[in-house]
């Protein structure tokens, strides 16, 4: 008897009108946002390359090594082509150096305007806003529909079990509108391995639990349509209030626990840091430069205080000492000012977190959230992306720092040398020739692990599971008392 329910159901799913249009717009927009990922993806994979190139160039020119600038580049990730989450919108590079603070810029859509006004169209979004309301659309009245009709009354007119008729009726759904789902995703995944997006292995298996989180939603909107069916008589109802609960939980609640993590956990501006740190900065060096005016006074006072034949050899003895007092004075200010500059944006990055972790908690209890949660944490592209990278890049700018202080140990300072009896200011790495660069250190991408990615998405995972089945629990309760008169 229960196959011949599943049956039923999946005869008139397949053969409604709305079936036939839904799905064929469906499949469109899942291919569609598969093209634009792959094109996204193998443009930002031309724009790093080419920007690689022209770093190893200037390097290459260089011949000085404190005057060596390399780049930290971000790498293409193939999950960005499912999910772009802020991977847009975040810098594409950073430039390395021991006296320059790490900032990541020129992301694409600084250099791509008219994508920031419409938006990139990816497989995530199309799961999360177009699939849901597709399952909604077509499971609203698959009660409140059948009753109006009278088909309900002959249904259970038959001696079978009411939960029986529900669970037919969400195996043929889950069924009949999953499975074709799962014929563009698939075809679609085939394509990207056939134009040189690599989706196998580690990448093939995030791109499968991307996929199983969507399917999980899909089937949540599926049997919380149904949920809708059951606690209302008709049609139209079902339709008013699935509408109203499906824009609240995919389009409201979200933005809603944004706005309210901002206003509780304010974070300071780009603006406001860069202004805190220049005027520690212009503070700090306006200390070191009152105090090295003080001491070349105190120099001049101890040169005159000899003797006036002897004066211009006491000073030449004592220059080269004095200039090392200097220069060491000035690398203490700009080391305090290095470690405000960390400590500044450590604290902005804390207070960053505590906004986002807020606002994550307010947000993705929501189903919706909570695949979207999981298909940018999947696909590396959530709200770390900047801050693992960051953190990365400073790890390698002290590794090129040590190795620029490895081969210039005046760290680029100026230095006085005698030259045909005159003193010549020079910088301490000038040099004529190309620098052997062999030994710099190269930039390595930061990696999450595999499993590491799971358990930050098993929490979500279990959510939409457990919506699924709490929306089934309150759909045969309401069945259970429905009236199919």
């Amino acid at each position: 008897m229960f196959g011949t329910l599943v049956h039923r159901e999946l005869r008139g799913i397949l053969a409604s009108p709305r079936f036939v249009a839904t799905f064929a717009v469906c499949s469109l927009l899942v291919l569609l946002a598969l093209a634009s990922g792959t094109v996204q993806y193998h443009a930002f994979q031309r724009e790093q390359a080419s920007l690689s190139a022209l770093t190893d160039q200037q390097l290459a020119e260089q011949t000085r090594w404190f005057a060596l600038r390399p780049r930290a580049l971000r790498a293409a990730d193939p999950l960005q082509v499912v999910a772009s989450g802020v991977h847009l919108d975040t810098g594409r590079y950073s430039v390395v150096h021991p006296r320059e603070p790490v900032t990541l810029r020129q992301a694409v859509y600084e250099d791509d305007a008219i994508l920031a006004v419409f938006r990139d169209l990816d497989l995530g979004f199309v799961l999360q806003v177009v699939v849901t309301l597709y399952a909604l659309l077509l499971t609203h009245d698959a009660v409140s529909g059948e009753r109006e009709s009278g088909v309900l009354r002959l249904v259970l007119a038959h001696p079978v079990p009411r939960w029986k008729v529900l669970s037919a009726k969400v195996a043929g759904n889950l069924l009949g509108l999953g499975v074709p789902l799962l014929v563009p995703l698939l075809l679609g995944w085939l394509a990207l391995l056939l134009v040189g997006v690599p989706l196998g292995g580690r990448d093939g298996l995030r791109f499968a639990l991307v996929l199983a989180a969507g399917l999980l939603l899909f089937a949540f909107f599926v049997v919380f349509g149904l949920m809708i069916s059951c606690l209302t008589r008709r049609p139209a109802i079902s339709f008013l209030v699935a509408l109203a609960v499906w824009i609240g939980m995919v389009l409201v609640l979200p933005r809603l626990g944004l706005l309210l993590a901002g206003e509780m956990v304010p974070v300071p501006t780009a603006a406001e840091m860069d202004s805190e740190r220049a005027g520690i900065e212009r503070e700090m060096l306006g200390k070191e430069e009152a105090a090295t005016s003080a001491r070349w006074v105190a120099r001049r006072r101890e040169v005159m205080a000899q003797p006036e034949l002897a004066r211009q050899a006491y000073e030449d003895e004592k220059l080269w000492g004095w200039m090392q007092e200097d220069e060491t004075a000035r690398q203490e200010a700009l080391t305090a000012i290095d470690a405000f500059g960390a400590r500044l944006e450590e604290r902005v990055r804390n207070l960053r977190r505590r906004q986002e972790r807020l606002a994550l908690g307010l947000a993705a209890w929501t189903p919706p959230a909570a695949f979207r949660t999981v298909s940018v944490a999947v696909a590396s592209t959530d709200v770390e992306l900047g801050a693992r990278y960051t953190g990365a890049i400073e790890a390698y700018r002290e590794e090129v720092r040590r190795f620029l202080l490895a081969q210039d140990p005046a760290a680029g300072a100026f230095t006085v040398r005698v030259e045909n009896g005159q003193n010549a200011v020079r910088r301490g790495d000038e040099g004529t020739k190309p620098l052997d660069l062999s030994g710099l250190p190269r930039f390595a991408p930061p990696a999450v692990s595999l499993g590491a990615l799971l358990r930050e998405a098993l929490a979500p995972l279990s959510l939409l599971l457990a919506g699924s089945l709490a929306a089934f629990g309150v759909a045969t309760l309401a069945f259970a008392r429905y009236d199919a008169r």
